[in-house]
Parts: C-alpha cells; structure tokens; sequence
C-alpha cells in the first residue's frame, strides 16, 4: 500500500497544476475568456461568441487608433450589422451580441476595419 500512495500522490498533485495550467489562459477574474487574436488589414476572421458581451482589445503595439464595424456572419443571409467603434492601442471597446446568436446559441463575429486598411491591426478577442 506504501508504493501505491508514493505513486498517487504525485500523480494527483501533477493532475490538479495541469488543470489550473490549462485553465488559467481561458478564464480570467474579472469574467473575460480570451478568444483569440489576429492581425486585420480590411476584414478579420470568423471567431464565434456565445452571446452577451463581445470585447476587442487594440494590441498595445499597433501604432494608430481605427475605426471598426462589428458584423454577424451569416453564410445563408444578409451579414448583420452588431456597431461601429474606435479603438487606440492599448484600448478596447464592447458590444452587446446577445441579440445575435442564431439557432445554435452562437454569434459569428467579423470586424471590418474602416480605415489604415494598407496597415497591419493586432486585435485581441474575448467572450
């Protein structure tokens, strides 16, 4: 029995710091889970929310402030038009997507970049 607690004791304490590891990217204290990012010059990719508030954050390295609309994709429709905003680097803005989640509880989101199209945006998305 001593072998067998020398074994699942590490074995358990290694299991609870992945979880944590693991978890901590995806979730944060003030309830923002980290979506992804990407660098937009005109249009920006598909990136799926499941409702509520929606956050774009301008990478502290981009070297302007743009101005952006937020649409909701939709592949058998019309794209919906969700707002427009600008946003500095270092800052971020917010959207309500609550309205426009389809039939599988999702919004599929897409940012139009409006201006500095010929240069390079770090956006960073959370849910």
């Amino acid at each position: 029995m001593n072998k067998f607690k020398k074994l699942i004791v590490p074995m358990t304490a290694f299991a609870c710091a992945l979880a944590m590891f693991v978890a901590v990217p995806f979730a944060s204290a003030n309830g923002w889970q980290y979506v992804g990012e990407e660098t937009v010059y005109k249009y920006g990719d598909n990136w799926d929310s499941g409702g509520g508030y929606w956050k774009v954050s301008s990478s502290s390295y981009n070297t302007a402030c743009v101005k952006y609309e937020l649409w909701e994709y939709d592949p058998y429709d019309v794209n919906d038009y969700i707002g427009t905003r600008s946003v500095c680097p270092g800052g971020y803005d917010t959207f309500n997507v609550s309205g426009f989640t389809d039939g599988g509880g999702q919004a599929e989101l897409i940012v139009k970049k409006l201006n500095y199209t010929n240069t390079p945006t770090r956006l960073i998305y959370h849910d």
